[in-house]
């Protein structure tokens, strides 16, 4: 029952908490229709979305990428 309850407790409230249900979904519906379609909350989600470095290659590594000249042959033990 508490299952069904969590699912849809609109058929188990009386009439005063089905009218505070309606006012309840009414205001979080106007308040996310607000934001969504708000230019403001638009650049602020944009800003917040973490950045892409600028770094990143996309492909197999080159010689350069390797730095074979920084980093001794694993076969000199100094």
């Amino acid at each position: 029952m508490l299952r069904d309850f969590a699912q849809d407790p609109f058929p188990y409230l009386d009439e005063a908490g089905k009218k505070t249900m309606i006012a309840a979904h009414g205001a979080l519906l106007g308040k996310f229709t607000e934001l969504a379609f708000d230019e403001s909350a638009e650049m602020r989600r944009q800003e917040s979305r973490p950045k892409e470095a600028d770094n990143i290659d996309v492909g197999p590594g080159t010689e350069t990428d390797l730095q074979n000249d920084l980093i001794e042959a694993p076969r000199n033990p100094f």
